[in-house]
């Protein structure tokens, strides 16, 4: 993350990346289905986004991934 861009770096190809940023209350701030190439940077502008700590959890059929962070 940098600024308020969130970045999500495909280290190998994947279809169907399901990606749900949420605030501290569970809220859906962004959601949307990304697909990237090996390589692939996709990056998510948050303006609008408020400052706190949010998650973002990524799903794919092969598994999932949650992280937090905070845009300051």
């Amino acid at each position: 993350m940098e600024g308020n861009i969130l970045s999500v770096h495909f280290i190998d190809a994947l279809d169907d990346l399901a990606i749900h940023i949420m605030d501290n209350t569970g809220n859906i701030m962004y959601e949307n289905v990304l697909s990237g190439g090996t390589g692939d940077i996709i990056n998510i502008p948050l303006d609008g986004i408020e400052t706190n700590t949010d998650l973002v959890v990524l799903t794919h059929k092969l598994g999932w991934l949650v992280g937090e962070f905070e845009i300051k």
